[in-house]
């Protein structure tokens, strides 16, 4: 299939995270770096959606949709996949509805409300996010919105086509793990012939918008979104580019042709994110526990409460964190609340009814220490 008789993934454009005036950019950028990044241990159950019609796929779509996520679990990472058919009990909802192409939003940006724009004359056909009351499309203003159940979308025309469909299914799949676009990396260094960028993906098969194009392809991550600095043009999140779109480094101007699969550089940093194997600490009613972790690292501890009532769960001292609590049933976690305070002037806190001899997991990540290490710590009381 020539590059320019195929479908792109297009990510659906987020709104820039704000924060307020005056806070420092190293906190920022550690933000901004793990906000999509699940804590380790997180289950991720998975659905084919099957109503309205045009969201159902076929066995043979089904397939080559599961493929994707065993590629991922057979590199060795600590997030589990789980296909249910409940939607409702789904984090990854799949839909394969026709000329909508592939997309995926990004990590912990699945756990949002979703909506599609029904304005026939809106210029936008992509999902939005909002956590308005009243919530209006970003691009034509109007209120004409339905809520959209997918996370993901595999296209049931394009996707049998594809040379390695499975690639496909994987790509969309690390955009839920939170990875982005590999050519959007600040260090790839790219020089881009934006005419020829323009004129290839707005046209057709794609028909992208402007602001489509410059969001997955021609926008920069800040530096505070990306870990490390190197450049992997073998990544299964690399398009394949043709001849004529990119004007430096010289060796890419006959194009980008990523070698297949999950790279050695894909490895490393999903496993840098979700370690294969995790200490789970075993944590004490009543006794803080000092976190000591550093911006990105996570800890995770067990419990069983003595009896069945409202428990607090709480992180003390002056950091910013993300918390989730999970019940193990067989062997299996199921999450049952999280709280995120990043950039809030506040700790992070659950509050939730535990049964007696239950067992608990509470994963925590650091996004970042105002002090000390040894100044955060955790209680369950």
């Amino acid at each position: 299939m020539n590059a320019r008789d195929r479908i792109y993934c297009r990510t659906p454009v987020v709104p820039e995270r704000k924060f307020r005036l005056g806070f420092p950019a190293g906190p920022a950028r550690a933000i901004q770096v793990l906000r999509t990044k699940w804590v380790p241990g997180t289950v991720l159950p998975y659905c084919f959606l099957e109503e309205p019609a045009t969201l159902a796929g076929n066995d043979d779509l089904k397939l080559i949709a599961r493929k994707g996520f065993d590629a991922w679990t057979n590199v060795g990472i600590g997030i589990a996949f789980e296909e249910v058919s409940d939607p409702s009990a789904a984090k990854i909802r799949i839909g394969f509805k026709e000329d909508d192409g592939y997309w995926s939003w990004v990590g912990r940006d699945i756990l949002n409300t979703h909506y599609l724009c029904l304005n026939p004359d809106c210029p936008s056909y992509d999902p939005f996010e909002s956590d308005a009351t009243t919530p209006v499309c970003p691009v034509c203003a109007s209120k004409d919105i339905e809520l959209d159940p997918r996370t993901m979308n595999l296209d049931q025309a394009w996707l049998p086509l594809e040379p390695r469909p499975y690639d496909v299914t994987t790509h969309e799949i690390g955009h839920s793990l939170g990875l982005p676009h590999e050519h959007q990396s600040p260090f790839a260094g790219i020089e881009w012939d934006k005419e020829a960028v323009y004129n290839m993906f707005m046209g057709p098969p794609n028909y992208w918008t402007k602001e489509v194009v410059d969001s997955n392809i021609l926008d920069k991550l800040d530096e505070r979104e990306v870990v490390g600095s190197t450049w992997d043009p073998d990544s299964i999140m690399e398009y394949e580019f043709e001849e004529g779109l990119i004007l430096k480094p010289e060796q890419y101007q006959a194009g980008i042709f990523p070698a297949g699969g999950i790279s050695a550089m894909d490895r490393e940093w999903i496993q840098h994110w979700y370690p294969p194997s995790f200490v789970t600490e075993a944590i004490s009613l009543n006794i803080p526990v000092v976190l000591n972790l550093q911006p990105g690292k996570a800890r995770e501890f067990a419990f069983s409460p003595l009896e069945t009532r409202p428990h607090d769960i709480q992180t003390f001292g002056e950091s910013d964190t993300v918390m989730v609590l999970f019940e193990e049933i067989n062997g299996r976690r199921h999450q049952l609340d999280a709280d995120d305070d990043s950039g809030e002037n506040r700790n992070a806190h659950i509050l939730h009814t535990l049964n007696a001899e239950a067992r608990y997991i509470l994963s925590i990540r650091m996004y970042w220490n105002w002090t000390t290490p040894s100044d955060a710590t955790v209680k369950v009381w």
